[in-house]
């Protein structure tokens, strides 16, 4: 893994084989260090890797699923008149479905008072809220059920 970010990052920072190959001779101990140094900070700067974890889910998935069918739908059709009128009506509610899914899944929990995983402060996190709401019918039912419920 980090054999492929040296290598990308040596591709972004230049032209031709004989710089890279200077450029991965030279600073190989940098960008191995460099790559660590980050990967340490991430780990200890964030509280939760859910966090991490629901924002790329939430990109991820309206692009795939929503925005990008929209943008070949709209690249890849030929057709003119009223039929292309009505795909463009579908790519604008697909576009419109993405961008509000994204909003909701990953721009909304970051905001101030927002709800989400980047708010949580009792250590909340999927699975525990998963467990609470499931386990919930179990206690009514068996009388241990507290006074929230």
């Amino acid at each position: 893994l980090v054999w492929l970010y040296r290598d990308t990052l040596a591709d972004l920072l230049t032209r031709d084989a004989a710089t890279k190959a200077m450029v991965l001779d030279t600073y190989f101990p940098h960008m191995t260090l460099g790559a660590l140094l980050v990967a340490y900070l991430v780990a200890v700067m964030l509280p939760s890797i859910w966090t991490v974890i629901g924002l790329v889910g939430g990109i991820s998935l309206t692009g795939v699923s929503f925005i990008f069918p929209a943008l070949l739908m709209l690249r890849t059709d030929k057709s003119t008149g009223w039929q292309r009128a009505g795909i463009c009506l579908c790519a604008a509610i697909l576009m419109v479905i993405g961008t509000s899914i994204f909003t909701n899944t990953v721009v909304v929990p970051f905001l101030p008072g927002g709800s989400g995983a980047a708010h949580s402060e009792g250590g909340d996190n999927a699975a525990a809220m998963l467990a609470r709401g499931a386990m919930a019918p179990l206690a009514l039912h068996y009388g241990s059920a507290s006074a929230d419920l």
